[in-house]
């Protein structure tokens, strides 16, 4: 090989010169590798892989599904006259150049699986010498996988002993592939779609797939046509978007969706309820707290509602599951004490709180159309014999007054209150001194106790 210097050139023909010109020779540039990821389908396209085609459908990334292409980007200078596109399998035919894709993990009892960049192994490479870069597209379909990735490493390789570059085995460039399994994800945002919300869903999901493969959303009812047919393509970030609208006739139907070639995953089953109800409401007599309507029946569930003719409420029912009822009991806010005429009307439960809102739980309405008829029905309701009123009896009453015996509490007997006398000592004349008046009483008593002994 040349070593890279300037040198000058001339052209001479019979010994005479005849042009001059100068030769610069550079160095080789560094090589080096990247991973993208394309759609399978870049390589159904009628027309050959050109280097345009391949940077508008790859994205930069080392995840790989399955199925999907690995794009090798090689960016190199000085290989355009030793590199062949048909053959990159190393050797004297491929001037020493061998790309390859290897297994990183070897797993016990196994040997380390490698692939050459040849057709055979699903290989194909597209050269861009103008722009000093070198395409390998990889269709992975048939590299294996073990678990829910396997992680291969892609090196270019110059062979000492057949390239005029090294003198030895030399890997000039590598990267990282990454084989994941393909899936695809989905979420429907209202499963359920009741008969007062636009019949439309949002569908979003996501995927290991490339960015721009294209999925088929499909929508089906048994026994019918298919509702829907609808591609989604993957986009960078690898997330799917789409909003379906059903016809107004797809009311009342139940029915799977999924997306195709991923239904185990993506299944799910979307319920287009329709607005029907009905009751019955047959002339009774109560005791004025309650009414009992005969049959109910709400599609999507609900209460029922009992008012007076001048549109006052008197009760409403607890919540009664989509279906049918009979005999349901509306108990009153109040005692109805007159034979009446009432009307029962039926409420569906529109915020799905098992509540009464007479804010958001509207009537029922005939055709499920807002301008239909309300789902109601009137009885005339009558109060038992025994439950009538009874007149209130009035208790009499008496002039006389009632007197209240009050008890003494004043004092018998007056108390005075004396200084008591002190004792007179003996032997001493101190005292009180006997007057003869109280001696002649004293001995008049004495003797007339001594004659009745």
């Amino acid at each position: 090989p040349i070593e890279p210097s300037t040198y000058l050139m001339n052209v001479t023909i019979g010994g005479v010169e005849r042009a001059i010109g100068q030769l610069e020779v550079e160095p080789r540039g560094n090589t080096s590798a990247s991973t993208l990821v394309a759609p399978a389908s870049l390589n159904d396209s009628d027309s050959s892989l050109t280097s345009q085609s391949i940077q508008s459908a790859s994205t930069e990334r080392i995840d790989v599904a399955r199925g999907d292409l690995a794009i090798v980007r090689i960016d190199e200078s000085g290989l355009e006259t030793a590199l062949t596109p048909e053959n990159v399998a190393g050797g004297p035919d491929a001037n020493g150049i061998e790309i390859s894709m290897n297994q990183l993990e070897v797993r016990p009892n196994q040997e380390q699986q490698s692939f050459l960049a040849t057709p055979e192994n699903g290989a194909t490479v597209v050269p861009d010498f103008e722009n000093d870069v070198v395409f390998v597209v990889w269709d992975t379909s048939d590299l294996p996988i073990e678990g829910a990735s396997e992680d291969y490493e892609v090196t270019v390789t110059l062979q000492g002993d057949h390239s005029d570059f090294v003198e030895e085995d030399t890997i000039t460039a590598r990267t990282r592939v990454t084989l994941v399994r393909p899936t695809v994800s989905m979420t429907a945002s209202n499963e359920t779609i009741y008969p007062w919300d636009a019949p439309t869903v949002n569908v979003t999901g996501e995927s290991t797939l490339a960015p721009g493969s294209v999925v088929e959303l499909r929508a089906r009812a048994p026994g019918q046509p298919f509702l829907k047919l609808v591609p989604m393509t993957v986009s960078e970030n690898r997330t799917i978007r789409t909003n379906l609208t059903f016809a107004p006739e797809d009311r009342g139907l139940v029915f799977p969706m999924w997306v195709r070639d991923y239904r185990d995953n993506t299944e799910t089953t979307m319920r287009l309820l329709e607005s029907d109800a009905s009751l019955r409401f047959v002339d009774q007599e109560t005791d004025g707290t309650f009414v009992t309507i005969s049959e109910v029946n709400l599609s999507v569930g609900g209460f029922i509602r009992v008012e007076t003719a001048d549109e006052e409420v008197l009760g409403t029912s607890a919540y009664l599951p989509p279906g049918e009822h009979e005999n349901v009991i509306v108990e009153f806010d109040r005692r109805q004490l007159t034979d009446t005429e009432l009307l029962a009307i039926a409420h569906a439960d529109r915020d799905g709180d098992q509540n009464f809102s007479s804010q958001m739980d509207l009537p029922y309405r005939t055709n499920g159309s807002v301008n239909g008829s309300l789902v109601a029905d009137d009885a005339m309701v009558r109060l038992e014999p025994d439950a009538k009123t009874p007149t209130p009896t009035s208790t009499p009453t008496t002039d006389e007054p009632t007197s209240t015996a009050t008890a003494s509490t004043a004092t018998p007997y007056p108390v005075v209150e004396r200084t008591p006398i002190e004792p007179a000592v003996a032997g001493t004349n101190t005292g009180i001194p006997f007057s003869p008046g109280l001696v002649v009483i004293a001995l008049v008593v004495t003797g007339f106790l001594a004659r009745r002994r």
